[in-house]
């Protein structure tokens, strides 16, 4: 028995809408990065314009995947874009381990459909995509990433299991700083520009561009925006996504100094109050990032990285300038 086939549908048909809607719903992948409207606000606002595949039987989408397209000459990619945590890449339930083996699973089919569409592929697998073996019997490379995931829980719990520098940061200066929602795009782009200067390093976005952005998904209800106000102005912000149960601290910097220890540790209060059940800090995957981090007491988890190159012209392209 074969794959079963996949194919490209049409975004804007309501009855695909629905049937990706409920996809979402159900899968183990599901996150706010796998909804269209999500999709959406990364093609307006930041400039990729995306693709729907799945494979559909009975009308019902079994596996599926919004496609992130750029073009490098005639060759159409498709890649991950910035301040997308984890690629919408779907499955309504995991594989069995007989039909992954024989390779005729709906991932298989839709892995296939999309070598045949795309040279160049990357995606971000959702952590609960632990099995990369399709991929790579597939022809992707698979490379192994981090992030930190914070069960949450009352206040009281979360200073007395954090470290205990972040515990004296949060309860010493918490009084220091204003916690307010709102728009504070603006704020946060600028304090994440002033981030990469300190470090000499460029950001993905220009801060128009993520002010832009964070906007729009806070005006089509995905994104929270909180900001730390000290005695001059915003000191840390950042931009919370959710999903069930589950929060993600999509984007956030700060000023030198304990502001994002207070926010966050407010945050993690908040969201237990309003019944999330843990945070995703998306990323440990930088060593002074990650240290910080790690001093909330979370659970590292490993999600991967997969990428496939098919030509051998881009492969060597890819040596010496990543395409995907």
């Amino acid at each position: 028995m074969a794959a079963p086939p996949a194919a490209f549908l049409d975004a804007s048909d309501a009855s695909v809408q629905a049937q990706w809607a409920a996809l979402v719903a159900r899968s183990p992948q599901a996150s706010p990065f796998a909804t269209l409207a999500f999709a959406r606000a990364v093609a307006g606002m930041l400039g990729y314009p995306f693709r729907l595949a799945g494979v559909v039987d009975g009308g019902v989408i079994r596996a599926g995947a919004i496609l992130f397209e750029r073009r490098l000459g005639p060759y159409r990619r498709a890649v991950v874009p910035p301040l997308t945590v984890y690629s919408p890449l779907l499955l309504d339930a995991p594989p069995r381990a007989a039909d992954v083996h024989a390779r005729r699973s709906a991932l298989d089919g839709l892995l296939a459909f999309l070598a045949d569409h795309y040279p160049v592929l990357a995606f971000h697998l959702h952590p609960s995509m632990a099995d990369v073996r399709p991929f790579v019997w597939a022809g992707y490379r698979a490379r192994p990433l981090y992030t930190y995931q914070r069960p949450l829980a009352p206040r009281e719990v979360l200073l007395r299991e954090a470290s205990k520098g972040t515990r004296k940061r949060a309860e010493r200066e918490g009084g220091r700083y204003r916690i307010e929602e709102g728009d504070h795009a603006e704020a946060l782009a600028a304090l994440v520009e002033a981030s990469y200067a300190r470090h000499d390093a460029e950001a993905p976005l220009d801060p128009a561009r993520r002010t832009a952005f964070l906007r729009r998904l806070r005006a089509d209800g995905l994104a929270r925006l909180y900001a730390a106000h000290g005695a001059d102005g915003p000191a840390a912000a950042q931009a919370l996504l959710t999903h069930g149960p589950a929060a993600f601290a999509l984007t956030g910097a700060s000023r030198p100094g304990p502001a994002m220890s207070v926010l966050l540790m407010e945050l993690m209060a908040l969201l237990h109050d309003e019944g999330f059940e843990y945070l995703d800090l998306v990323g440990a995957n930088t060593p002074s990032i990650a240290e910080f981090k790690r001093s909330f007491a979370p659970r590292l988890t490993p999600y991967y990285r997969v990428e496939r190159i098919g030509p051998a012209a881009l492969r060597l392209l890819h040596a010496v300038r990543p395409l995907a």
